[in-house]
């Protein structure tokens, strides 16, 4: 008879750790549904980079203040993952090798969320209510992703099939982030490297050759140098101390070379400057507050009239005129020369852009007339020279890289760059004209500067999106400024000081008539040392 052999006993089973996620919560179907939103999340972000207005006018502020919310929600939800996996490995089932994302991307997903809601409530032309509003939703949607993860991850809160519910909402609005992250990457890298280095080369601004003993530097952001830190102490930030005026040394001003001994230099030009600052002191911010500053009038009204300054260079309007506001405005809405604008609040009904900028204008013109006039009695002996602005959008059509440039400039259209293109010719007539009525001289970068506007094609004077400081995005950069200096150089000695009621002669001219454009544009450029790209 076979004695029958007992059975080996088995180890019970081991009942899961406390929390812990179901591996099906985590395996292939939801790597795949994890990867669809991923995919979804790019696609949308390309979508609305890309001038496809999947949501009308509004695409832009509705894609931005959801993706920031989404961005903040998963940024939540990633760090408190990275949390409970750092105390217990048990509860989350993914491989070692994994691990390290939850940390990397939650990083990555608060700093887009902060960056959206900085260019959402500090960038943007929303009223106090929205601003609060979108404040107190991205801390809210950082909150409910946090609470869902941690909820997920508790068996005393959730278990089974609605662990399982909470992990694929993690999945869905993780997924969606991370694609909206790999989308904007490579557009901010591309805009950060472009800011980084510059993509021109210019030659040292050849040297004035005529004496100056005593010059001054007066103007707004593009003369202070507004986007090239590090800036003079003094101008930095509020809460670096400095008045936010943003001077700095590679501003054109201090990129003058002069043959004879270097003359002494006033630089008082302020980044934010409108007409009224040259000859009035105001508050920074101008709303005012407990720790607002006072900001200096430019000309001093008791070191004038000053008859030992014998240069004086300016820019000024672009503020008076909203150049900013006009940016923005053109990114978020079509046809933006034919829609509603009124950034200063001073009409009943607001009026279309186009409209807008022609009336504001007409009263930049008045302010900058009397402003000329209290310069020349400022400084009776000097040359005072007036620069205008370079366009703001190059012509032609935007190219599909997925950079920088090409997402920015299908946000305004061909059409619609042609016609702010026009409207700034406008300006820079008027402004010509007053500085000739009023006895000073004024010079256009239009043509120096052809071809290197935002996003140019010969590469960029001015910055398109300048994602290391942002305040400086459409500003000259550093080769901008140097352009400036050359352009003012080979300005002044190519040119003397025109008699009262004569206009400036280039050397090639024998006649100029009333009808002739400013000097600088393109139809009547100013001889300058070309830009070379660089390869």
């Amino acid at each position: 008879m076979t004695e029958a052999t007992a059975p080996e006993p088995q180890p019970p089973e081991t009942p899961p750790g406390p929390g812990r996620i179901p591996p099906r919560a985590v395996g292939p179907a939801a790597w795949c549904f994890f990867g669809a939103m991923v995919g979804a999340g790019f696609l949308l972000a390309v979508l609305a980079a890309f001038d496809v207005r999947f949501l009308g006018e509004d695409t832009v502020v509705v894609a931005a203040v959801a993706f920031t919310l989404l961005a903040a929600a998963a940024a939540g939800a990633t760090i408190t993952a990275a949390v409970v996996e750092r105390r217990d490995p048990s509860r989350i089932p993914l491989p070692h090798l994994l691990r390290w994302w939850f940390a990397i991307f939650g990083g990555a997903l608060t700093l887009l969320s902060v960056w959206g809601a900085w260019w959402l409530v500090l960038g943007s032309d929303f009223g106090t209510t929205a601003k609060v509003a979108i404040t107190a939703g991205m801390a809210s949607a950082a909150l409910v992703g946090a609470v869902i993860t941690s909820a997920a991850t508790d068996d005393q809160r959730l278990e089974g099939a609605r662990t399982e519910v909470a992990v694929w909402f993690i999945n869905a609005g993780i997924g969606l982030a991370v694609g909206v992250l790999f989308a904007i990457a490579p557009v901010v890298a591309v805009g950060a490297l472009r800011t980084l280095r510059d993509d021109v080369t210019l030659p040292v601004p050849p040297p004035i050759g005529d004496a100056y003993d005593h010059y001054v530097a007066l103007g707004d952001s593009y003369s202070a140098g507004e986007g090239i830190p590090r800036y003079f102490p003094e101008t930095r930030n509020l809460d670096e101390g400095g008045d936010r005026c943003h001077r700095s040394p590679a501003a054109y001003p201090l990129q003058l070379v002069f043959e004879s001994p270097e003359p002494t230099v006033t630089f008082r030009a302020c980044s934010g400057a409108v007409t009224d600052d040259l000859f009035n002191d105001r508050t920074e911010p101008r709303t005012g507050g407990p720790r607002s500053v006072v900001v200096s009038a430019q000309v001093d009204p008791r070191t004038v009239p000053d008859p030992s300054v014998e240069l004086v260079t300016l820019t000024m309007g672009g503020n008076d005129v909203a150049f900013s506001q006009i940016v923005r405005h053109c990114f978020e809405l079509d046809s933006c020369t034919d829609a509603p604008f009124d950034p200063f609040d001073r009409y009943d009904e607001d009026p279309k852009l186009h409209d807008w900028a022609m009336v504001e204008a007409d009263a930049l013109a008045d302010r900058l007339r009397m402003a000329y006039r209290r310069l020349r009695e400022a400084y009776p002996q000097a040359r005072i020279v007036v620069i205008g602005y370079p366009y703001l959008f190059p012509g032609g059509r935007a190219g599909v890289r997925f950079s920088d440039c090409d997402t920015v400039l299908r946000r305004v259209s061909t059409y619609e760059r042609v016609h702010l293109r026009e409207l700034q010719d406008e300006l820079t007539a008027r402004l010509y004209r007053e500085a000739i009525a009023a006895g000073v001289e004024f010079i256009s970068p239009a043509a120096v500067w052809d071809g290197h506007e935002p996003c140019g094609d010969r590469g960029q004077y001015t910055n398109a999106l300048n994602p290391i400081v942002f305040d400086g995005s459409f500003h000259p950069n550093r080769a901008g400024q140097r352009a400036l200096a050359t352009l003012v150089a080979c300005y002044l000695d190519t040119t003397s000081r025109p008699a009262p009621g004569e206009l400036v002669r280039l050397p090639w001219e024998t006649g100029v008539t009333d009808a002739a454009p400013a000097p600088g544009t393109l139809a009547r450029p100013v001889p300058c040392p070309e830009a070379e790209p660089d390869r």
